[in-house]
């Protein structure tokens, strides 16, 4: 699978692009005609946080998605790997068994359960 470059916003940039983003909207509505100058600087930060959280709610989702499809490859690897008609032995750098197939355990006349990485 390919990895995807995405460029990570750091907070400043977040607020660039919000900030932006409010300048940009048209329907807006503003406070009422009477807002002081107070109330108008609220009312703009109420308006670039909520952008920016819906930036990081679309960053998330798109995280949870990608996740969720790293998640569905790993289980499809294992279940070839555990289901494999082959006797199948993964290593570690010493030699030692990590993890074991099915089919390793008739060759090696052991339990699967018996083996390292499972039970």
């Amino acid at each position: 699978m390919k990895k995807r470059q995405r460029p990570e916003l750091d907070p400043v940039q977040l607020r660039q692009i919000a900030e932006l983003t409010v300048q940009a909207l048209p329907n807006v509505r503003p406070p009422a005609a009477g807002a002081g100058t107070e109330e108008l600087k609220q009312w703009h930060e109420l308006q670039v946080s909520q952008i920016e959280l819906d930036m990081q709610n679309m960053a998330l989702a798109e995280l949870q998605v990608e996740r969720d499809q790293a998640e569905a490859g790993r289980d499809s690897y294992a279940a070839l790997y555990d289901q494999a008609p082959a006797g199948y032995l993964s290593l570690d750098a010493d030699g030692r068994i990590t993890r074991a197939n099915q089919a390793a355990a008739v060759l090696l006349a052991r339990a699967l359960d018996d083996l390292p990485g499972r039970g």
